[in-house]
């Protein structure tokens, strides 16, 4: 019985060691930008919709944000060649009708992901998740009410490669946005990645 048991841990490590797959395409993603607000860590109030608790008044998770006609977005996008050994994640980002607070801020990309790859020595694996990441050396000063950024994962911090080309790699964006250098960097993103619905 002790032997069965050893042969069925063994063939489940097997399928699983096997189970990692990723689809044909998904070479880019792009989201929206919305102003970005701290957690509700202490409610006060409460949805008139379903009841839920919630935090009045909201309060803004940075000093700048987007006026009432502004917006923003997130591009990632696969870039480069597995063959040549190029391959790398284009991020690009673009805000417009920012408020005064942002005016002379430098703004850089937050984002938190988990990697799934194949580049490990048992095969397939996932990486601890990355959690705020703060892409200071790759950043844009906000003039006129403008932003935009344009790097790549594996160059905005130099030395370090996040990705390894030709790995099957699958990034799942965990969240993502823009901090400011008057916000602190425990805080979440100035704006952030997410939907507006009016």
């Amino acid at each position: 019985m002790r032997h069965l048991g050893m042969m069925l841990a063994i063939l489940f490590a097997l399928s699983t060691a096997r189970a990692y797959e990723q689809p044909a395409n998904a070479n880019k993603a792009q989201f929206a930008l919305v102003n970005g607000y701290n957690a509700c860590g202490a409610p006060n109030t409460n949805l008139l919709a379903n009841g839920a608790g919630a935090c009045a008044p909201p309060v803004a998770s940075g000093a700048c944000a987007f006026d009432n006609d502004g917006s923003g977005k997130v591009i990632f996008k696969k870039i480069g060649s597995a063959a040549q050994g190029t391959e790398d994640l284009l991020m690009t980002a673009v805000a417009q009708g920012l408020n005064d607070s942002c005016e002379g801020l430098s703004l850089w990309f937050q984002l938190s992901f988990r990697l799934s790859t194949n580049d490990c020595p048992l095969g397939s694996c996932t990486e601890v998740d990355i959690v705020d990441q703060h892409f200071t050396s790759a950043a844009c000063v906000v003039e006129a009410g403008k932003c935009k950024i344009k790097t790549t994962i594996n160059t905005a911090i130099p030395g370090y490669e996040f990705i390894a080309s030709g790995k099957n790699s699958g990034i799942q964006i965990l969240a993502c946005g823009l901090h400011s250098s008057a916000s602190s960097l425990f805080n979440p993103a100035d704006l952030s990645c997410g939907v507006l619905l009016r």
